[in-house]
């Protein structure tokens, strides 16, 4: 699963990456963006917008230690194949915002190590998402939006068997096209993420929900999700 990732761009390098974008809100830089957290997205009915919603389609998630992945995760290929998913992603897709994701090498049966992954370039990167818009007739409700997650390349295999569904830069507006056949994405799955990707190990103190610094991504001596150093990458 996918349960961790970052967005260090301001608002104008987000401009520069995706021209399309033309309202700009204020949003805060995510070290550690996570479940519950209202996060940086736009929507297939408002592409040029930025929004903010929270990641997750129920309350209160972050504090269930237990939760579900499919809570915030849909994993693109299995969705399709699920009528409620489906027909989400045929009319409330969205874009998340990011500049890089953590993942978690399994050593052992009980051994878990943080990874951070980003592109080396820098910039910033769109993954598929769908949104649900709020309950009017639930007070606190909010909109909200899950990620979409993909079977691991070739470059995250080796820490785990699922990745974001990282969009072709040039497959973008396709995806906030309302006239789009959503089932044309799975092809896009082989030359995705284009780029050279950079991971190595960090500390685990990205486990803390509510911390936000940048020292969450600085490189670290393995260790796992206990703190505890270990031999292995």
């Amino acid at each position: 699963m996918i349960d961790r990732y970052t967005l260090t761009s301001s608002p104008g390098q987000l401009k520069t990456t995706f021209p399309f974008l033309t309202e700009m809100p204020v949003f805060d830089v995510q070290y550690n963006a996570s479940p519950a957290k209202h996060l940086p997205v736009a929507t297939l009915q408002a592409p040029t917008k930025i929004q903010n919603f929270r990641w997750g389609f129920i309350s209160g998630l972050s504090n269930n230690k237990k939760m579900s992945h499919r809570l915030f995760n849909a994993d693109i290929v299995q969705g399709l194949s699920k009528p409620s998913i489906k027909k989400s992603l045929s009319r409330d897709r969205c874009i998340i915002f990011a500049t890089g994701f953590y993942v978690w090498k399994l050593l052992s049966k009980k051994m878990l190590t943080p990874h951070y992954a980003h592109f080396e370039s820098g910039q910033p990167f769109a993954i598929a998402g769908f949104w649900e818009e709020k309950d009017e007739f639930v007070e606190h409700s909010t909109d909200s939006f899950m990620m979409l997650t993909r079977p691991a390349n070739s470059h995250i295999s080796e820490y785990q068997q699922d990745m974001p569904f990282i969009l072709p830069h040039d497959k973008i507006s396709n995806w906030l096209d309302p006239g789009f056949d959503v089932q044309e994405c799975i092809s896009w799955m082989e030359n995705a993420p284009s780029g050279t990707l950079s991971i190595y190990p960090v500390s685990p103190a990205i486990n803390h929900v509510d911390l936000n610094d940048e020292r969450l991504i600085k490189r670290s001596l393995p260790a796992d999700q206990h703190g505890n150093y270990t031999l292995f990458g």
